[in-house]
């Protein structure tokens, strides 16, 4: 005995989440923001970080995930709290905060920073998107 299923539209469906995707990360990828996305919960663990990162602040991708939470080491001491805050589930997601974050070279990079927590039963992550707004020698 032999069944033979027409499968065709499974492929395209398939073969078209993957163009989307392509062309998601093509955007993402050659954004000027920094987009990324944090694991708050169970252990705080960046996912994703954009290659844009080495143009606002000068260090790699792999340069964040290997040094692991960079954004707390470089995040000027006086604004550390407001970003442990907004991860910490402490502030309005809504608003965005204005950060000082240190550039790779010593320079202040003055980052206005937007997130928005994602919940499921495992974990808890955030996207979040810095936009550079001026500099400060």
């Amino acid at each position: 005995m032999l069944i033979l299923r027409d499968i065709t539209d499974e492929k395209n469906t398939k073969e078209e989440l993957e163009e989307a995707e392509r062309k998601f990360m093509h955007l993402i990828e050659n954004t000027s923001d920094i987009i990324l996305r944090i694991r708050v919960y169970p252990k705080l663990e960046m996912d994703y970080i954009s290659q844009s990162v080495g143009k606002v602040l000068g260090y790699s991708q792999k340069e964040n995930y290997k040094l692991g939470g960079l954004g707390l080491k470089i995040v000027h001491p006086e604004d550390i709290s407001l970003l442990e805050g907004m991860l910490e589930n402490k502030r309005n997601f809504k608003k965005p905060i204005l950060l000082r974050v240190t550039h790779k070279k010593g320079n202040i990079v003055w980052l206005e920073s937007t997130f928005t927590p994602i919940y499921n039963k495992r974990s808890t992550r955030v996207i979040g998107r810095y936009c550079q707004r001026y500099n400060r020698a």
